[in-house]
């Protein structure tokens, strides 16, 4: 178990020690433009894209609006409305100031919250993987299904799944599915599905905004948005990926407030819930956090 953990906090400590800042590699524009908003520019940065699939598609980071994350950092447990965070400077309907509020109100939850908010986006991607038609499923992302429920038992107040979760990673960190050379490398972990789920499990581990971050990223690819915007339409009908990039948007708000009101049960989920806790906490967000559209 030694030997697991030392290379689980060996690899992520050696590929974040090893890079330039976030703030240098984002000002130089590093890395090759992404899927999703990220590609859409509205202030001329590039996402990053190095040094595996939890840093690919890096979060778009725009100049928040003025107030949004100092007013988010104020209210963490998300207690006023979304309207008045909004009257402080960011805009419901801009992605830009959605992405900086969903991101300061990350950074603002606790570690445990991160965790489950991950958890839940890794679902939602991972269950429309498994709905695609079976010759357009993967089978590096379907075999990270065990690695996804392992992390919802950690999140959710089991800690013998711990050494589970910590084995996982170490697998793909040792494999060659972990990479720094996206040209060359297999690309099977930069499938959304896959790379939220070891986002996810990353951040049940270490507790860190990033990989929480990181985590949602994967649900605004531009395939799934395709998805989300397709969702219900008619034949003839056109996608509009904007509203959709929207709409998933407000929807991690919401996401971020169920999982804030039980946030004193949730502190300690890590060192162990009571079962009956654990089994009412599985019905109250993994089943609402797992439900698409």
């Amino acid at each position: 178990m030694f030997l697991v953990v030392a290379v689980g906090l060996a690899g992520v400590a050696g590929v974040l020690g090893a890079q330039p800042g976030l703030g240098a590699l984002v000002g130089a524009g590093a890395g090759e433009a992404g899927g999703g908003p990220a590609g859409r520019g509205a202030d001329g940065r590039s996402p990053v894209s190095w040094a595996g699939p939890w840093l690919s598609e890096l979060a778009y980071l725009p100049g928040t609006a003025s107030g949004v994350v100092s007013r988010a950092r104020d209210d963490p447990r998300g207690v006023r409305e979304h309207a008045d965070i909004s009257a402080s400077g960011a805009r419901m309907d801009r992605w830009q100031d959605l992405i900086a509020l969903v991101n300061a109100r990350l950074e603002a939850a606790r570690p445990s919250e991160r965790g489950v908010f991950a958890a839940g986006v890794a679902e939602r991607l991972m269950g429309w993987h498994e709905a695609l038609p079976e010759d357009e499923q993967a089978a590096f992302t379907l075999g990270l299904r065990p690695l996804l429920n392992s992390v919802w038992e950690g999140v959710l107040g089991d800690p013998e799944v711990y050494t589970a979760v910590n084995r996982g990673l170490a697998e793909y960190m040792l494999s060659d599915y972990c990479h720094n050379d996206r040209l060359v490398g297999p690309d099977d972990a930069y499938e959304p599905a896959a790379g939220a789920t070891l986002n996810a499990a990353y951040a049940y581990l270490f507790g860190c905004t990033d990989f929480a971050v990181w985590a949602s990223r994967r649900a605004i690819d531009d395939q799934h948005l395709e998805y989300l915007a397709g969702a219900g339409l008619e034949d003839g009908d056109l996608l509009d990926t904007d509203k959709a990039l929207i709409d998933e948007l407000k929807r991690r708000l919401r996401d971020l407030d169920l999982i804030a009101a039980r946030s004193t049960e949730l502190r300690h989920a890590r060192f162990g819930l009571p079962i009956l806790t654990s089994v009412r906490l599985r019905v109250e967000l993994r089943t609402p956090l797992s439900r698409r559209g």
